[in-house]
């Protein structure tokens, strides 16, 4: 088993679009590209989705099995073949990336009735030798007279009129759209967006199966179906935005940059077309999907804001673990701070002792405690962002006052209802009063008011964008 090292830190670690989408361009033709030529050169099969219903051939010399998400699976006849291709295969990743990491995991089999077992042995191996693997900074040249103000690597080359390193070089020359942040805006979002138990799902589908002869295909099959899936839910949002750049598009992983008004509403519309597509295991148990979004400011450091949408992603996926669905997470960071998200969050949005936030919000789900994104999707079009009874004064005072307590929340609230502003959800009469159980939705009210400025729908029935 190939599995790449150090993808995302290696994609998302500069603030050069042109470098983000040159690595992911670069990473993506390692398995891709990269792998099958090299199983093609030495006689074997590369092409494994022209074989999804047959069997290995156990008399090629090697087989890639299934390449996907950063990894491939690849049967060899003998160890000296192994050893071939997992040497070409390095080298040409340090030549085509310079940076990027691959760890290596193999176990000897005669292709039988062992596939169960055979495969948690290559997991646990991989699992040790990701852990072992380190990343040395190839020495190059030697920094005699510049090197790379971003990197403080010895320069290479230069791109878009800077002095850069040779992997930033690689990165750059990569890239053929030229785009860069400020096309988008000055806020964008990043949205991080990864299947829900997808390897535990295949792994169960194919428990039964035994041998090779049956799983093989299976397998195959089954990550080609999911494959689609998520490709087909990528292709029906990304019609209605185009104010989007994919950077990862991997089986069920994506990541993208979204013109910053948008990346929630495309965040929470991907997540419903993934549970739209046919279910394509043979339980019919539909797929789902947890999403993480950062809006942030376009000259922000790319890789932290990258980071909050993947520990975004990461709690979202936390609550459907216990609570199986589709659910997102999402951080607007305004200040130059560069923390985790944590921190950002116990800092800014902790009231004694307790999140003033909701987040996240079900798309889908059973979560009781969890709000549904539809409740806040219909306070931004019909409150928040079109409300002709409540001014925007009033609105920035409840979130500002939202910020600082309950109590000076309801004094606002109070003051607000005695004018004849209502929330739509509480019976407040005259005296601006919310029994406990409305009390606790005011946290809602917050995540609707944060993101009022900054957030902007994505209608998919007419390809219409608002």
């Amino acid at each position: 088993m190939f599995d790449t090292v150090g993808m995302q830190s290696y994609i998302f670690s500069s603030n050069k679009m042109s470098e983000n989408v040159g690595a992911s361009t670069l990473v993506r033709k390692l398995l891709r590209n990269v792998l099958p030529e090299i199983v093609k050169e030495r006689n074997g099969l590369s092409d494994w989705e022209s074989r999804l219903g047959s069997p290995l051939d156990k008399s090629a010399p090697c087989e890639i099995v299934y390449s996907g998400g950063g990894n491939a699976y690849v049967a060899f006849r003998d160890v000296g073949e192994f050893n071939i291709v997992s040497e070409k295969l390095l080298r040409k990743a340090y030549a085509l990336t310079h940076s990027v990491g691959i760890a290596v995991a193999a176990v000897e089999t005669d292709f039988g009735d062992s596939y169960k077992a055979d495969f948690a042995r290559l997991n646990e191996r991989l699992q040790i030798a990701k852990g072992s693997i380190n990343h040395p900074v190839p020495a190059g040249n030697q920094p005699i007279t510049r090197a790379s103000a971003r990197t403080g690597l010895p320069v290479t080359d230069s791109a878009n009129g800077e002095w850069v390193d040779k992997a930033q070089s690689l990165k750059s020359k990569a890239d053929e759209s030229r785009m860069d942040f400020e096309t988008l805006g000055s806020m964008i979002g990043i949205v991080c967006v990864d299947g829900n138990n997808i390897g535990d799902s295949i792994a169960k589908s194919v428990a039964d199966a035994g041998t090779y002869d049956k799983a093989v295909p299976r397998m195959r099959e089954l990550s080609k179906k999911i494959s689609e899936a998520f490709g087909n839910a990528r292709d029906i949002v990304n019609s209605a935005c185009k104010s989007h750049i994919d950077l990862v598009t991997d089986g069920d992983d994506t990541a993208a940059v979204i013109k910053g008004e948008l990346a929630i509403s495309y965040a929470a519309e991907l997540l419903r077309q993934i549970e739209k597509q046919p279910s394509p295991f043979e339980s019919g148990a539909k797929l789902t999907a947890c999403a993480g979004v950062s809006i942030v400011h376009s000259h922000f450091p790319f890789s932290a804001a990258y980071t909050l949408a993947e520990d975004a992603c990461g709690i979202a996926k936390k609550t459907s673990r216990s609570d199986p669905g589709s659910y997102i997470d999402f951080h607007l960071h305004q200040s130059g701070m560069v923390l985790e998200l944590s921190e950002l969050r116990k800092r800014q949005y902790t009231i004694g002792g307790a999140p003033r936030y909701a987040r996240p919000w079900k798309i889908s789900g059973n979560a009781e405690n969890v709000p549904d994104f539809a409740w806040f999707e219909e306070r931004q079009h019909v409150w928040a962002r079109e409300s002709k009874s409540w001014p925007r004064t009033r609105l920035k005072d409840l979130r500002n006052a939202l910020s600082i307590s309950n109590e000076e929340a309801l004094l606002v609230l109070g003051q607000c209802a005695s004018r004849g502003y209502k929330l739509l959800d509480f019976d407040m009469g005259k005296s601006g009063n919310l029994s406990e159980s409305d009390k606790g939705k005011l946290s809602w009210y917050f995540d609707v008011l944060e993101l009022a400025d900054v957030y902007g729908r994505i209608v998919l029935k007419d390809k219409e964008v608002r």
